[in-house]
């Protein structure tokens, strides 16, 4: 092979590691912050008894790597991306400011503010979410005090709705357990419209996802 070839190839060979790097540097983010966000769990900083600087130190570090990573690879500013439904409170105070310096992009007040609100409207919308007299969140007074009242607004919106969800599994549930379905669905009146919803909506995606490939639904074989 001539050496014009080789450098040729040489310069090729460079070009596709580059255009690979950033989305292996994505894989090592979501690996990395991933296991911080376990860590969390694991340290139920969910619970009224978890140090919360221990937990506000995990978001730190979390919100770092992906910051500095995100920035290496010319990726935007999302510090929401790494705390969500269910990160603790005190877990997402510190990936914000981990998240932030790392990034070099300190959002100003109403920036935070907005951030901070994202993340507690993301955490109330989660299924099962817990009332807000369950929300642990001491680890910063500026952060706590925004996200506390945001999701104590947001709460009771979706609430209703994922209690109705729930009511609607176990319905169907039953149904499942004694093949027998009535011909139009009974949602209780006595509920909230976001309950009949959330109840409406479980029970339709429990029965779809009890069908077996012969037509029949869930382990007794029903056939309505």
């Amino acid at each position: 092979m001539k050496p014009t070839s080789l450098v040729v190839l040489a310069i090729l060979l460079v070009l596709m590691t580059l255009m690979i790097l950033p989305s292996s540097a994505m894989a090592l983010i979501r690996e990395t912050s991933i296991g911080y966000a376990e860590l969390d769990k694991e340290k139920k900083c969910d619970n009224f008894n978890t140090n919360a600087t221990s937990c506000f130190n995990l978001g730190i570090k979390g919100g770092m790597i992906d910051g500095t990573q995100e920035k290496n690879t010319n990726l935007g500013f999302s510090v929401t991306g790494g705390c969500g439904g269910t990160e603790s409170p005190n877990y997402c105070a510190g990936y914000i400011k981990g998240y932030s310096q790392s990034y070099g992009q300190l959002p100003n007040v109403k920036e935070y503010a907005e951030i901070v609100k994202r993340a507690a409207i993301t955490k109330a919308q989660t299924y099962g979410a817990s009332p807000p007299s369950k929300i642990i969140c001491n680890a910063s007074q500026t952060f706590c005090s925004i996200y506390q009242s945001t999701y104590k607004k947001e709460f009771p919106t979706n609430a209703p709705y994922y209690q109705g969800q729930a009511a609607g599994e176990e319905y169907a549930n039953r149904v499942l357990d004694t093949c027998h379905e009535t011909k139009h669905l009974h949602i209780p009146s006595s509920h909230s419209q976001a309950w009949q919803t959330g109840f409406s909506q479980g029970y339709a995606d429990s029965i779809s996802e009890a069908q077996n490939d012969d037509g029949s639904y869930g382990s007794h074989k029903c056939h309505f």
